[in-house]
C-alpha cells in the first residue's frame, strides 16, 4: 500500500495524508517549540483530533519533518510505502 504525505500550507505546520488513489486518510498539524517536550503533533480526521502527542528534535529542518511524519504514518499503517513530499526551494527565494 502506498501513502503520500504533502504540505497543505507554507512551512512545516500543515500536512495531508492520503492513499495513492487520492483518498484522504487524515491531516497532521505540527506545532514546533524550542522548549523541551513542547513540540506537539495532532492527527486530525474529519475535523476532529484523533491522536496527539509530543516530539523532540535535535535540529528542526525538512529532514526532521520527513522523519517525524513517516513515523506518525507508520504508526497507523505499519507496512505502507510512505512518501513525504518536501517543497522545492525556489532560487529566487534563496537568492
Amino acid at each position: 500500500m502506498k501513502i503520500r504525505v504533502y504540505p497543505t500550507g507554507l512551512g512545516t505546520r500543515d500536512w495531508r495524508v492520503e492513499f495513492a488513489d487520492g483518498r484522504q486518510i487524515c491531516d497532521i498539524r505540527l506545532a514546533v517549540s524550542s522548549i523541551m517536550n513542547g513540540s506537539r503533533y495532532y492527527i486530525i480526521v474529519d475535523g476532529t483530533v484523533t491522536k496527539e502527542g509530543t516530539f523532540d528534535f535535535a535540529v528542526w529542518d525538512w529532514d526532521a519533518a520527513r522523519e517525524l511524519l513517516t513515523a506518525l504514518v507508520r504508526s497507523m499503517y505499519l507496512d505502507a510505502e510512505i512518501s513525504v513530499e518536501i517543497p522545492q526551494t525556489s532560487r529566487a527565494v534563496n537568492g
